[in-house]
Parts: C-alpha cells; sequence; structure tokens
C-alpha cells in the first residue's frame, strides 16, 4: 500500500497557482496590445434646467421658427377653392349707396349684445354717416356706415337685433355663427357685401365697436396719394403666431411662427380695390382665424404688390385711450367705452373746452 505524501500536494497547488497567473499575464498583454484608446477625460459641466420661453427678439424668432418668408409657397394661392365663403346675407343694412356711391364705407365690427356701443357710436362720431356733420368742420364726401354681425345662437338675440336693423337701418347679419373665431369671415364678407351693395365705394375702413374714429382725419388722408393706395392702420411686424389662448391659431391652419407684416384690427382702411383683391384672394388660400393678420398680412401677401403705411403714436395709441381734448388731432382710439365716446364728442363739440 502506498505512502501519502503531504509534500507532493504543496507542489501541486504551488504548480498550478504559477500557471495561472502566467496565463492570465499573457492575456493581458494581448489585451493591451489590441485595445482601442481611451478617450481623455471631459470635465462634466453643471446641467441647468432647461426653461421653455417664448423669446420676443427677432434674432431668437430667426433661430427658433420657420420665416414666412422664407416659405413663399404658402403663400401661392390654390389652384382651386378652398375658402369659398358661401354664407348668405340674413339682414342687408338698406343699401343706399349704388347711385350715390360713399366716398369711405366703414365696417363695425359688434355683437348682438353691444347695443349701448352701437348707440354711443350712432351718437358720436358715427353720427356724420346720417348728417355728413361733424363739430366745426364742413364735410362733402358722403360717409355710410354699417354693422356687422355673424348669426348669434339665441334666436331671442337675433330677433331683437331684427327689430333693431328695422329701427336704424344700418345692421349687416350674414348666416354664419355669431363667434370670435369668426371674426376672419365677418370681415371678408363685409367686404363681399360692399362688393354687392356699394361697388361704387372709393375706400373701406374696417374697426371695431370700442374704437373711436376721428374720420375728419381720415378722410384727411385718403385725399394724399401718399395714403391712398396703401393698407393704412397699425403697423406691425414679426408678430409672434400664438398657439393657445384666446388668440390661438393651429399650426396646421398657419405654421410658421410669426404673421407677416400686417396692421391690427382696431382700425384700418385701403382703398375698395384692394380690398376686393384680398377677397378674391381669400377663395383660393386656407382660412386663418386671425382676422387682423390673415386679412391684411396673408392675404396681401399672396397677392403681391400692396403697400402699408401705419399711424404713428401721435396718431393712434395700441397702448392707452385718449381722453377728451387729447383727441381732437388724433385719428383714433382704442378701449373707448361708451361714456368716454360722448364725453370726447360733448368736447369735440365745445366751442372752449378744447382749443
Amino acid at each position: 500500500m502506498r505512502k501519502y505524501c503531504p509534500y507532493f500536494s504543496v507542489l501541486l497547488v504551488v504548480f498550478f497557482y504559477v500557471v495561472v497567473n502566467l496565463l492570465n499575464d499573457s492575456f493581458v498583454a494581448i489585451e493591451s496590445r489590441h485595445a482601442i484608446p481611451a478617450s481623455p477625460a471631459i470635465p462634466r459641466q453643471e446641467q441647468k434646467p432647461v426653461k421653455t420661453v417664448l423669446q420676443t427678439t427677432t434674432a431668437a424668432r430667426q433661430q427658433i421658427w420657420h420665416r414666412p418668408e422664407n416659405n413663399p409657397s404658402f403663400f401661392t394661392p390654390r389652384k382651386s377653392v378652398v375658402n369659398p365663403l358661401n354664407y348668405n346675407v340674413v339682414i342687408s343694412g338698406d343699401p343706399d349707396c349704388v347711385k350715390d356711391p360713399p366716398f369711405l364705407t366703414v365696417l363695425v365690427l359688434s355683437m348682438h349684445s353691444s347695443g349701448e356701443y352701437r348707440d354711443a357710436i350712432r351718437n358720436t362720431w358715427g353720427s356724420l354717416a346720417r348728417n355728413n356733420s361733424w363739430p366745426g368742420l364742413n364735410i362733402t364726401e358722403k360717409i355710410k356706415l354699417v354693422f356687422l354681425f355673424g348669426t348669434a345662437r339665441s334666436s331671442t338675440l337675433n330677433e331683437k337685433l331684427k327689430a333693431e336693423a328695422k329701427r336704424t337701418r344700418d345692421i349687416v347679419m350674414f348666416d354664419f355663427i355669431e363667434s370670435y373665431f369668426n371674426l376672419t369671415y365677418k370681415v371678408l364678407m363685409g367686404f363681399k357685401w360692399v362688393q354687392d351693395f356699394c361697388p361704387g365705394t372709393k375706400f373701406v375702413m374696417k374697426c371695431d365697436e370700442d374704437t373711436f374714429v376721428n374720420i375728419p382725419k381720415v378722410i384727411e388722408r385718403l385725399r394724399s396719394k401718399e395714403w391712398n393706395t396703401k393698407i393704412a392702420g397699425p403697423y406691425f411686424t414679426n408678430e409672434i403666431a400664438r398657439r393657445a389662448g384666446k388668440y390661438n391659431v393651429a399650426v396646421s391652419a398657419y405654421p410658421f411662427g410669426i404673421y407677416p407684416p400686417h396692421v391690427k384690427g382696431n382700425i384700418y382702411f385701403m382703398p375698395t380695390d384692394i380690398a376686393r383683391k384680398l377677397l378674391n384672394a381669400s377663395y383660393y388660400m386656407p382660412y386663418v382665424n386671425m382676422e387682423d393678420a390673415y386679412i391684411t398680412g396673408i392675404l396681401a401677401k399672396s397677392v403681391g404688390g400692396i403697400n402699408y403705411i401705419g399711424l404713428n403714436g401721435n396718431e393712434y395709441s395700441p397702448s392707452h385711450a385718449f381722453k377728451g381734448c387729447e383727441f381732437i388731432r388724433k385719428v383714433a382710439s382704442q378701449q373707448i367705452q361708451p361714456a368716454d365716446a360722448r364725453d370726447i364728442w360733448k368736447k369735440m363739440n365745445s366751442k372752449t373746452d378744447c382749443k
């Protein structure tokens, strides 16, 4: 029987240990020859939280959004009608201007519930359309003024407006639904009403019901060759197309981040020939619910060759309402309440209050 040698076991363990280490060193050497060199270490930078900010500078907009002037194909009229404007006139507004065409037709956008605003206009600056009279001035040009409406969802409001129309003969109503989204339809149908019922009108003005207009100042400008071939109003460039809230315009309707240059909708006026061109272009351009940007910007760009002349800060203020005697030398003011309109008119009629 064999004797067990303890030294032999120790020698065997040492032998295996040496062999394993030799093999490991060989593999490490092979890997080091074929390894991809490591990139130099890059210091970590502090990661600041990302903020979503609507930047308003022109440079920022150029970086973030596509600009309309770089995408002329959108403004090319479509080959077939995409916006038929197939609405009807429900109340025609007693058009009496075919035999004696107006120098200026004023289209006032109003709402069914705003009777006090309409009465204030009729009894102040809008009274010129009835009696050709203005405090201290002799006005020879004929002015036509009508209030524009869609059809309310309430039959009671519609019937009340029809009764008002019989009394005042200055209401024009169409059969699209009255809503903020449909303001563009309201103005375009107003242009169509002028084309159908007052085709001889030389100039067309659009304004809101809370705007006070110094009509003689408008006439004075329209007599000038500098003004009577352009769209005139508060001129804006680089206005952001908003995607939420009251002024929301869907990307599918208008895909760019800013609107083309245009005039704001509180008041603008133009030769009837330009209004007719804008109306004709609208049939072949997709509908956009921002009325002023669409009509005086997008459609004007589509037509081409239309220029603008802006009202300056001394003639019109977009940020505050002119009051009383301050208005004597102004063209227009917005945010005018009925009481403000009556106060301005009273002071304009006074021989001593405003000098």
